[in-house]
């Protein structure tokens, strides 16, 4: 398992001389990229005392450059915060955040500047932006004067742009830190710019919310609801009430969305509120009565079935509706069976099962019966703990029943992506295989397993030699398949044939079949390996990519002809 940036910092802390602090530091600069690692790499030194002055020094300037290349505020917040306190130099404090204001003056310089400068607005810094770099003044500096010229350049743009959304922004913190006069009368503005829909209702309560102001509070909900004409607007409407704990007005907004609905899909979007704000068996059942009605078979038909199991522990009234996933095998269909892989293991064999008892549910079985209730709530709560307890039904359903959505659901899909970003020698390498075996089984549109496929394959090594067994299984399996509702599965075929090559030759170096299979990969018939080496570089995980082709493949490449043309078709 390779170390991460905060495993280094980690032993940066705890060395006992400079010397060895200074190893340890050098190893996380070598890891970090884009700013905000260079900015964990700052917090981490701000407390090791046997790191040196100008060393931090060094550091801080890296960061504040990388900063300006990503305009990144907190980059530049980061870089303030340490100069003013670790290095006591509140000179180099001014001079990080002002970069900051000059950065946000400046068009973006991503992709986001580009879409901004078709919109004929050349610098795209949003009010939260001058909000958050006011606050480093405020914060760092003491310098509220500052602090001043930010939100003046805040609103000004805001005004510009006629964006209600953020003008809140500003006339907020201008009402807490500045003047609550000229705050209110900006919320007031944005309030009157927001008929032009540039702000939603619930954005401009919450900003008078945060002004102990309960009669705009009602005044702007009041007026949503009254206007409200679809069932979206008005549980827009209750879910703002629900966050300001108004039972009453909940009751009325919800009451709205039921005279509104019409469609399963209004009427489950009801139950799920009712749910989330507690408003009782009975009105989630009714709303989803009225979902099950109108929903015709698929994916709606999952979705209320789930909602039943779910939210109402009703088991029964699921399995009415319909199942609530599939097997994992049943998500995709054989198109092609591994050359060169026959019955029974022996190369040359007819194709059959590949030789290699391919299977989409051997991994998923194996990692499921292991994954206990603390696993899975270690998952659900990934996302800082938002939705958990949806999250943790919605997996426990899952591992319980041993059935896969064909689409994940934002629950549990948002935490098994983040759940998967996780590295260093902390990682749970078994929550972490789960959530990429699943978004792999059911991916979204954003799901590729040029990304997923190397974390699983690292986590399974980790897992040890079973689950590195069961993982060779599913990427043949892969291999083997295609998504039938998706047609051709562009590059997935042979990355999946390169991650069952790492991992056989990492768990069973003389594997006869290798040579095949590395030749399969070499003359594959529709995509060449410099292909599949410019995917792995553009991918979100190239670093990881790289480390287990330098672990597994290069080391044998010297008495393996067929694995060196793959290192060589490869680049490497």
């Amino acid at each position: 398992m390779r170390r991460n940036i905060s495993d280094w910092l980690t032993y940066a802390a705890a060395a006992t001389e400079p010397t060895e602090a200074a190893r340890c530091l050098d190893e996380a600069i070598a890891l970090a990229e884009a700013c905000y690692e260079w900015r964990a790499l700052l917090r981490g030194v701000a407390t090791i005392p046997l790191v040196s002055r100008e060393r931090v020094s060094d550091l801080a300037t890296r960061t504040l450059e990388l900063a300006l290349a990503e305009r990144e505020i907190w980059g530049f917040r980061d870089v303030a915060t340490l100069r003013a306190t670790r290095l006591d130099d509140p000179t180099g404090a001014r001079v990080a955040l002002e970069a900051g204001v000059a950065a946000l003056r400046e068009p973006r310089p991503d992709g986001l500047g580009a879409l901004a400068a078709l919109d004929g607005d050349a610098a795209s810094a949003r009010a939260y932006e001058w909000v958050l770099l006011g606050q480093g003044f405020a914060e760092t500096l003491g310098d509220t004067d500052a602090q001043r010229r930010c939100l003046e350049a805040g609103r000004d743009k805001a005004r510009a742009r006629r964006n209600a959304d953020d003008l809140c922004d500003i006339a907020r913190e201008w009402a807490t830190c500045i003047d609550r006069d000229a705050g209110v009368a900006l919320l007031r503005e944005a309030e009157a710019m927001a008929s032009d829909g540039s702000a939603r209702p619930w954005t401009l309560a919450n900003a008078w919310h945060s002004l102990g102001d309960s009669e705009a509070v009602h005044r702007v909900l009041d007026a949503a609801l009254r206007s409200a004409t679809s069932t979206d607007a008005a549980l827009h409407a209750a879910q703002a009430w629900a966050s300001h704990r108004e039972v009453d007005e909940v009751a009325r907004a919800h009451a709205r969305a039921e005279e509104l609905a019409s469609t399963a899909e209004d009427w489950l979007a009801i139950a799920e509120l009712a749910f989330d704000v507690g408003l009782g068996e009975d009105s989630i059942r009714r709303a989803l009565l009225r979902a099950e009605g109108l929903a015709a078979e698929g994916d709606v038909r999952v979705r209320v079935s789930s909602a039943y199991s779910q939210w109402l522990r009703d088991d029964e009234a699921a399995a009415r509706v319909g199942p609530r996933g599939v097997r994992p095998e049943a998500h995709r269909e054989r198109a092609r069976s591994l050359s060169g892989w026959g019955p029974g293991g022996e190369v040359g064999g007819d194709g059959g099962d590949g030789g290699w008892g391919a299977s989409a549910s051997d991994l998923f079985d194996w990692l499921r019966s292991r994954a206990g209730p603390e696993t899975l709530t270690r998952i659900a709560n990934a996302d800082y703990g938002m939705d958990a307890e949806k999250h943790l039904a919605a997996l426990t359903d899952i591992c319980g029943t041993g059935l896969v959505p064909k689409r994940l659901g934002w629950e549990p899909h948002e935490v098994l992506a983040l759940t998967r970003w996780s590295t260093g020698e902390t990682a749970d390498h078994l929550a972490r295989a789960l959530c990429c075996t699943l978004l792999s089984l059911a991916p979204s549109d954003f799901d590729e397993l040029v990304t997923n496929g190397p974390i699983l394959a690292e986590s399974c090594l980790a897992l040890g030699a079973e689950a590195t067994h069961r993982a060779e299984l599913f990427f043949a399996w892969l291999a083997e398949t295609e998504a039938g509702d998706a047609g051709d599965d562009g590059p997935e075929q042979p990355l999946a044939l390169l991650l069952l090559l790492l991992l056989r030759t990492a768990s069973t170096p003389n594997d006869p079949r290798l040579g095949a299979l590395a030749e399969r990969l070499v003359d594959h018939p529709a995509y060449d390996l410099g292909e599949v080496a410019e995917w792995i570089a553009e991918s979100m995980r190239s670093d990881l990519w790289t480390d287990l082709l330098d672990r597994i493949l290069v080391p044998v490449r010297a008495n393996r002809p067929a694995t060196a043309r793959v290192l060589e078709g490869l680049g490497r």
